[in-house]
């Protein structure tokens, strides 16, 4: 906190400790990590006291926190972003279901043309930074995309079963299942990062085992599927080698996305 304040004021940059201003994404681990955690939340009512500029200041820490319009939790949870993708999609599409999607008046080319733009943004804006989702996660995220994709369907139920299958309404509405989208978003990804991340960011991803899982299975998935490698966007011919530092796992994936 010290020094997170000191280089702020260094650059006439004053941090507001006001209420729901500034707050400290804590993540404790290691020994004795459940007794401070237990003492933080029951004892300090998740309050930090540390002298920042000669003042005694008391700052909030939390286990999550919305920036951007995305939820980064500790430890790199995914259950608050997924939470709040689904919710505001469920609200986005319950804002147009009856008088848009289900409307006799619109043609199905409309439906699909409100997709990307409305929905898409709120629920899978980017996905491909992603880490792999537990099956849970995966589960409502797949619930909350097929809702999308049936009402651009105009998919209507009779006795509890609906007029077209899963597939039959991805096909109708021109969209991918949810899984593959993640697959592509990741890899479309790559290439950006391998180009433009600092060492130190690959060094920590280099750490994080759910990533680098999610990419390797991506790669075996388009490999499987090497005749969609043409529509994915081709990296730029004159790029940097990898900076120095970055270990085998980026140096092969460097190699594989050139």
């Amino acid at each position: 906190l010290q020094i997170i304040y000191a280089i702020f004021t260094k650059y006439s940059l004053p941090l507001n400790f006001g209420p729901g201003k500034t707050e400290v994404l804590l993540d404790i681990r290691g020994l004795g990590a459940k007794e401070i955690k237990h003492q933080l939340c029951f004892e300090d009512g998740y309050l930090i006291q540390a002298d920042l500029g000669g003042r005694e200041t008391n700052v909030v820490a939390c286990m999550s926190y919305k920036h951007l319009g995305g939820h980064i939790a500790v430890g790199g949870d995914m259950n608050p972003e997924i939470k709040h993708r689904t919710a505001e999609s469920n609200r986005a599409l319950a804002e147009l279901r009856t008088p848009f999607f289900y409307c006799e008046a619109s043609h199905q080319e409309d439906r699909n043309s409100v997709i990307g733009p409305y929905l898409w943004s709120r629920l899978l804006l980017n996905a491909g930074t992603w880490p792999e989702l537990s099956d849970a996660q995966s589960r409502r995220l797949n619930g909350a995309y097929m809702r999308v994709v049936n009402a651009a369907a105009a998919v209507k139920y009779r006795d509890g079963q609906p007029s077209m299958t899963a597939r039959q309404a991805l096909q109708a509405t021109g969209q991918p299942n949810v899984a593959d989208f993640l697959k592509a978003k990741r890899l479309q990804y790559l290439p950006r990062l391998l180009q433009n991340a600092p060492p130190p960011l690959l060094i920590l991803l280099d750490l994080a085992p759910s990533w680098r899982k999610a990419l390797s299975a991506d790669m075996l998935w388009i490999a499987e599927r090497s005749s969609k490698l043409a529509e994915m966007p081709s990296p730029s011919e004159e790029r940097p080698r990898p900076a120095s530092g970055r270990g085998p796992f980026w140096k092969s994936l460097w190699s594989w996305s050139s």
